[in-house]
């Protein structure tokens, strides 16, 4: 017996620890072009194994913890009326 065959979701499987593309967006509840576009400007590290792209569980939840602390710096700045640099080409005045 082989230590794969409870793999399809029974209690002895092993844990994730990448996923593809389409399961990495589905966690992230965005669109596949959506997270592409992310890998493409820097924001999610993807982990390439030949031609196949692959997102790590610790690069979700990075990116997860990221857009948190950009929230809540964005929601300090809107209360101080500063302004939040987003980016080398983004920029976010309050209201």
């Amino acid at each position: 017996m082989s230590a794969r065959k409870g793999f399809a979701g029974t209690s002895d499987s092993l844990p994730a620890l990448r996923f593809e593309v389409i399961e990495a967006a589905q966690i992230l509840r965005m669109s596949r072009a959506q997270l592409y576009n992310r890998i493409h400007d820097g924001s999610i590290h993807p982990q390439k194994d030949g031609a196949r792209t692959y997102i790590s569980w610790a690069e979700l939840e990075r990116y997860v913890a990221a857009c948190s602390a950009v929230q809540s710096v964005a929601t300090r700045s809107e209360l101080t009326g500063r302004k939040l640099e987003l980016g080398p080409t983004h920029t976010r005045e309050s209201e």
